[in-house]
C-alpha cells in the first residue's frame, strides 16, 4: 500500500500535516519567485525537470518494505513534501511570468490564456487520477 505514517501522529493528523507542510512551502516559492532577478529559463527548466525526482521519491518512501532507516523516516517525508512544494511554487509562478516574455505583443494574451488552461487540465486530470487511486 502507497502511504506514509507519520509515527509521531494519528491519520487524521498525517494528512494535515503533509499539507500543511506541502502549502506553507507552496506559498513561499510563490513568493520567491514574484523577485524576477531570481530567476531564468535554464534554471526553471532544471527546477521543473528536478521534480520528477522528488515524485519518485515519494513512491520510494510510500512503498512499504526493508529500506534504509532515513528512507523510511518521517522527516525525509516531511522534507520532500515541503520541497516539492517550494519548487512547485517557484516553478509555477517562475513559468507564468517568462511564458509571456517569449511571445510577440500581439499573442501574449493568448499565451496567457493557453497557460491557464494548461494548469486547469492539469488539476482536473490530477483529481480525476486522484479519485481512481
Amino acid at each position: 500500500m502507497l502511504k506514509k505514517n507519520l509515527s509521531f501522529a494519528s491519520d487524521a493528523w498525517n494528512v494535515v500535516l503533509f499539507l500543511i507542510s506541502y502549502n506553507i512551502c507552496d506559498t513561499l516559492g510563490k513568493n520567491i519567485a514574484s523577485n524576477r532577478k531570481l530567476f531564468n529559463s535554464p534554471l526553471t527548466i532544471f527546477l521543473f525537470f528536478f521534480r520528477f525526482i522528488n515524485i519518485f521519491l515519494y513512491i520510494y518512501i510510500a512503498i512499504d518494505g526493508d529500506y534504509y532507516d532515513w528512507i523510511q523516516s518521517d522527516w525525509l517525508a516531511l522534507g520532500n513534501t515541503a520541497v516539492f512544494g517550494l519548487i512547485n511554487g517557484f516553478v509555477t509562478t517562475a513559468l507564468f511570468v517568462l511564458g509571456p516574455e517569449k511571445v510577440d505583443f500581439n499573442l501574449k494574451e493568448a499565451a496567457g490564456f493557453m497557460m491557464v488552461m494548461g494548469l486547469l487540465s492539469g488539476i482536473f486530470i490530477g483529481n480525476l487520477l486522484a479519485l481512481i487511486l
